[in-house]
Formats: C-alpha cells, sequence, structure tokens
C-alpha cells in the first residue's frame, strides 16, 4: 500500500482526499523526495536484521556501521525533510550513532579468548583503513563523472538548452502574476529549504545582472574619458558624429541594462 501511495502521489497530490488521506506519508518530506518515507521504513527493517542474521558481534557492528553511513551520505545529499533544522539533526544523530558503533568494537571480543581478540583486532584494522581510503574513492567518482561531462560536452548543452526552456517558461508564467500577493502565495508553499535554494538563484542572477551593468558603465565612462582627451583637430573634426553616435549607442546600452536590472528586481 505504501509503495502504491508513494508511485501515485506526483499525479493525485492535486487531489484534496488524497492529500488529506495520505498527509502522514508524504507531508514531511519535500516534494521532489516525496518517497522518503519508504527509505526510513527500510532502514528500521534493516538494522532490525543485524540481530538477527548475523550472530558475531563485529559483524553486526559492521552491518550496522556501513548501513548507517550509507544513510548518513544520502540524507546530507538529498536533503529530503521539509526543514533545513530536521536534516541537520537527523545527520548529526546518524553520525553520532556510526561513531559509537565504531567505539563497541572494543567490547566485541572475548577477554578470556586470544583468538577473538586477534580476530576483533584484525577486523578493526580493516575498518580503520576502509574509512581511510573511503574519501579517496569518493574522490575518483566525482573526478571520473567530470572527465565523462569534458569530454561529451553535448550532454551538458542538452541540459543547458532544457533549463533554458524551463526558465523561458517560468518566466512567461511570472509575466501573469498580478503583483507581489500572488508570489507570496506561491512562495508559502515551498518548503523551507526550496526557499532558501530559491533565494541564493535570486542572488546569483542579481549579482550576475550588477556585474554585467558594472562592467558596461566603467566601459561607456572609459570610453568617453578616451574620447575628451583626444586632440581637436581637421581630421579629428571630419569624424566627429561618430565617436558621439558610439557614445549615445553606449548609453542606450547601459540604460537597457539598468532596466532588466530594474525588472529582475
Amino acid at each position: 500500500v505504501v509503495a502504491w501511495v508513494l508511485i501515485e502521489a506526483p499525479s493525485r497530490f492535486d487531489e484534496l482526499a488524497f492529500r488529506r488521506r495520505w498527509r502522514f506519508l508524504l507531508a514531511k518530506y519535500r516534494p521532489d523526495v516525496h518517497w522518503w518515507s519508504a527509505v526510513m521504513l527500510a532502514r528500521g527493517v534493516a538494522l532490525a536484521l543485524s540481530a538477527i542474521v548475523l550472530s558475531a558481534g563485529t559483524h553486526q557492528l559492521l552491518y550496522v556501521a556501513a548501513l548507517l553511513a550509507f544513510y548518513g551520505f544520502w540524507t546530507n545529499w538529498l536533503r529530503p525533510w521539509r526543514h533545513s533544522a530536521t536534516n541537520t539533526i537527523d545527520v548529526v544523530m546518524t553520525m553520532c550513532l556510526l561513531v559509537a558503533a565504531s567505539a563497541l568494537f572494543r567490547f566485541a571480543a572475548n577477554p578470556n579468548d586470544e583468538v577473538s581478540e586477534a580476530h576483533v583486532g584484525s577486523v578493526v584494522v580493516a575498518y580503520t583503513h576502509a574509512v581511510s581510503f573511503l574519501p579517496q574513492s569518493v574522490a575518483v567518482l566525482v573526478g571520473s563523472r567530470l572527465l565523462w561531462d569534458f569530454f561529451h560536452p553535448e550532454k551538458q548543452r542538452v541540459a543547458l538548452t532544457a533549463l533554458a526552456m524551463e526558465l523561458d517558461t517560468m518566466g512567461n508564467t511570472l509575466k501573469e502574476a498580478d503583483g507581489p500577493e500572488d508570489f507570496m502565495e506561491c512562495i508559502a508553499l515551498l518548503p523551507e529549504i526550496d526557499r532558501q535554494i530559491l533565494s541564493g538563484a535570486l542572488q546569483i542572477l542579481l549579482s550576475e545582472s550588477q556585474l554585467r551593468l558594472t562592467n558596461l558603465r566603467a566601459t561607456v565612462t572609459k570610453s568617453s574619458s578616451f574620447r575628451k582627451s583626444m586632440p581637436v583637430g581637421d581630421d579629428h573634426e571630419d569624424h566627429k558624429e561618430d565617436p558621439k553616435e558610439d557614445r549615445n549607442d553606449g548609453v542606450d546600452d547601459l540604460e537597457a541594462v539598468e532596466g532588466e536590472v530594474e525588472l529582475s528586481c
């Protein structure tokens, strides 16, 4: 039943009855990670199986540590909870449990059995080596992905084209809004993390517009100062009209960019 609800949710979430019936499964998570309740259920079942499937204490601790590390990584990557504080608490609690499971290796061996102590010692050494080389393995994977993107620019071009089309569609939709009140109603429905992402993207776009405006102002000012310092002569008088036209063109471009920045603000 849970799997059916999570599969049907994207297409039926606009139904009021569906939202009220399955709110407890969907309301706690961001819309693009609405299926995270299944992950939480699977994590609980997997942790419970550690004491059933495995009998050796070292194997149980290794299993729990690997499971917690996997869950903590994807929680930090996807940020599934609607509030940033909840994501932070979840990641911190997972890391604390991981540290506790790692510390319990000290008590996994039988103190009266030298073979058991030697086995636990070898397991701890292998575990330490694996954890030490884990960042290098992640770096190799990320580097491989970057190399793939570098040698396949057509993939990036397709992604940028799709993003540009989505931004164009969103811009046309925003033009139909009556005022800030309409925007406030839409933004109020977004989770806290999505609002933070939207605010960061808006800051980037505004910074790019301001940088473009500043560079254009500097170019127009430099061009005007250079023309004023030129000596006046017969040859210069013959071409006096062209610099004026160029300066007027630069001022027109500057005013156009200022208008764009005002509209974006």
